[in-house]
């Protein structure tokens, strides 16, 4: 019992020693929700800072004002951020266009979700998810761009005094999240030998219903064809009129007749 008690007061003090230097026991994650393109190969979906920052005391912004950041980094850029992030530049360190160009460019950037009492304790309907890399190719400092195809990084809220342009509090990193890993097309094996028993039955029949479709289209069109000819054939000529006499009547006696 006594031992359970020191480990629970050393944790409480850890936990406590952290809050008040401003890092708070939380750590973004992706979204539980099955949300469709939830991580693909250049965005992620993370579940929102709700309830991150409220408990905080003395902070030189007031709640609608103070605003939450989003960092998302590779693994290099985590150490880099961590060694610029007190300083008053920290939003222009890693503009987003030239974050990721290479392995010795800052490999992370900084980009806005909101003010702090934008994202209070209190129960809401529905979920609420932040989707990184939602404005694709974008080329201001701060936007929110699509990252690096198949890369693995690891995210951070911080909260940002907009007065003094410093961190005032942050949250845990999270645990890597890898993105989906783009395949080469070309090194794809095509061998039929490859393939498993399951996609082979499906091509079979695939291709046994293709097969029969042909043919009774084939035979629609052969007995179609057949049966036009055989109506054109059945179809004769009726017998010609004979021809119809007219009986001439001759009018030089009638007229002769007046005559006299």
């Amino acid at each position: 019992t006594e031992a359970m008690s020191s480990v629970l007061v050393v944790t409480f003090m850890s936990v406590w020693f952290r809050v008040a230097k401003g890092l708070m026991p939380y750590a973004p994650e992706v979204t539980p929700h099955n949300l469709l393109g939830r991580v693909t190969s250049t965005t992620l979906t993370l579940q929102q800072p709700v309830c991150f920052f409220n408990n905080l005391s003395g902070l030189p912004c007031a709640p609608d004002n103070c605003e939450i950041w989003l960092v998302i980094a590779r693994d290099t850029g985590v150490p880099k951020f961590e060694a610029i992030k007190g300083n008053t530049s920290v939003l222009m360190s890693s503009p987003y266009p030239d974050a990721f160009r290479n392995n010795s460019s800052p490999n992370y950037f900084l980009t806005k979700l909101g003010v702090q009492n934008a994202f209070p304790c209190a129960e809401s309907t529905g979920f609420r998810f932040f989707r990184v890399g939602d404005e694709g190719l974008c080329s201001t400092s701060n936007c929110n761009g699509i990252l690096p195809a198949g890369s693995t990084v690891r995210a951070k809220y911080v909260l940002l005094d907009p007065g003094s342009k410093q961190v005032v509090s942050e949250s845990q990193w999270s645990s890597p999240i890898s993105l989906i890993a783009l395949s080469d097309s070309a090194g794809i094996d095509e061998w039929i030998g490859k393939r498993s028993g399951g996609m082979i039955v499906v091509t079979s029949i695939l291709s046994s219903l293709l097969a029969i479709l042909l043919l009774f289209l084939l035979t629609a069109f052969v007995l179609r064809c057949t049966g036009f000819q055989k109506v054109k054939q059945d179809v004769t000529m009726p017998p010609a009129l004979g021809s119809v006499r007219v009986k001439k009547y001759s009018t030089h006696n009638h007229f002769k007749s007046h005559t006299h």
